[in-house]
């Protein structure tokens, strides 16, 4: 990084959220010997002398201020491409178009009658197996089914969901409502009704995505933030993940331990 991007991510930090334990992020495994603060308050950018023998020639290197700095001021522009999300149908993207045929695959060949009129199933003699091997892993006995039973009226099928997934034995660590069951709240409900119902032991926060695809963090206090700039960025064992059904493509690299359900 050159001075000026080093600035930047300096400036950004310390107007950031919790610019303290993030700067204690970067020199945590620093050698006891190096000149370099271990506090975000012995910094002085202004201090020319410590920026240009300490501070620039530190950490113009690390790679965690590094990633810093193209979280927040180069992948937000350079990978914003279009203003608008486009979409289209299957019948839109198997169309024909002359010297580009249309070629897609799938595991299975249930839905082939489905396909656009364009396009025809080509069952490939080594894929034919694969039918009966989704069904053999569907049957693997850590896969289960529950049946939602609706306590009453008064209880909303999303009420309902949450109840059941809490009532396992086993504490459920990410729900992903592949079906758009959670219709009666918004990810921000669901997340904050989940975490209530939960043990304060078995999760600290729930982690969705807003209407703008950001992550978002919801502590017990219900402090929501963005998850990048919240101390639950490298916590996920202390945290709950609600994925709704628009959310295909999303990223978490969970802990081991995770069971996801999905309902």
């Amino acid at each position: 990084m050159n001075d000026a991007q080093l600035r930047l991510a300096f400036k950004t930090l310390i107007h950031g959220d919790h610019p303290e334990s993030e700067y204690h992020y970067w020199v945590a495994n620093w050698p006891a010997t190096s000149p370099v603060p271990r506090q975000l308050l012995g910094v002085t950018i202004e201090d020319k002398r410590q920026w240009d023998e300490v501070i620039f020639p530190s950490l113009r290197q690390l790679k965690l201020v590094f990633d810093f700095y193209m979280f927040h001021h180069v992948f937000p522009q350079g990978m914003r491409e279009f203003p608008h999300r486009l979409s289209a149908s299957g019948w839109n993207l198997a169309k024909d178009r002359p010297g580009r045929p249309a070629t897609g695959f799938s595991c299975t060949n249930d839905s082939r009658f489905l396909l656009p009129l364009s396009i025809e199933q080509n069952d490939l003699p080594q894929q034919r197996h694969t039918n009966a091997l989704v069904l053999k892993h569907l049957l693997h006995p850590e896969n289960a089914v529950h049946l939602l039973e609706r306590e009453g009226t008064d209880v909303s099928r999303s009420e309902a969901v949450l109840n059941a997934v809490t009532s396992f034995s086993r504490t459920t660590n990410v729900l992903i409502d592949v079906g758009a069951e959670m219709l009666e709240m918004d990810n921000c409900t669901v997340a904050r009704t989940w975490l209530s119902l939960l043990d304060p032991q078995q999760a600290q926060a729930a982690v969705f995505l807003d209407n703008n695809d950001v992550r978002i963090v919801i502590d017990r206090l219900g402090n929501a933030e963005p998850l990048a700039i919240s101390p639950f960025v490298r916590q996920f064992d202390r945290c709950v993940f609600y994925l709704d059904i628009h959310r295909w493509g999303t990223d978490f690299r969970f802990p081991r331990f995770f069971a996801p359900r999905l309902n």
